[in-house]
Formats: structure tokens, sequence, C-alpha cells
């Protein structure tokens, strides 16, 4: 029995948690997303990809409805902000 429990997902990542683990947040992505040059690890994804991430993220989280209104407007926001540019 898997003890992953899904939070957002697509073809090119899973966002998930442990069940038994309160402190951390998992992000499995597909290897030709990332570079690893030996120091650091930097992921490469469209911002549409991270905004269905954070997204996903908000809405298993307990959050107020009105919190959750105001980071899907700001999150809105930046993504209109950035077509226009």
């Amino acid at each position: 029995m898997s003890t992953k429990a899904t939070i957002s997902y697509d073809e090119t990542y899973h966002l998930f948690e442990e069940c038994f683990d309160d402190e951390h947040i998992y992000l499995g992505i597909e290897p030709k997303s990332w570079i690893f040059d030996g120091k650091e690890l930097e992921l490469e994804m469209t911002f549409d990809q991270w905004n269905k991430i954070v997204l996903g993220w908000l809405s298993s989280r307990s959050l107020s409805a009105q919190d959750r209104m105001l980071y899907e407007q700001a999150i809105n926001k930046h993504t209109r902000d950035l077509s226009n540019d």
C-alpha cells in the first residue's frame, strides 16, 4: 500500500505528501525538466505548470475561503501580467 497522498499532478509533475510525514512535501518531475550541476538542482517549468502546482497545493490546505481567493487572484494577476509582456 502506498503512503503517498497526491496533492496535484499532470503528465509532467506529481506533488505529494507522505501520509506519516507532517514536515515535508515532495515534487516529482520528469527528468528532462531538471538540471543538476553537482551543486544545485534547477527545475525548468512553464508559469502555467508552476501555477497548477501552487493552486493544487493551496487547494489541499485548510485555508479560509477569503485567503484562498486572495492567493488565486494574485496568481491570476501575475499570469495576466506575464502574458501582456
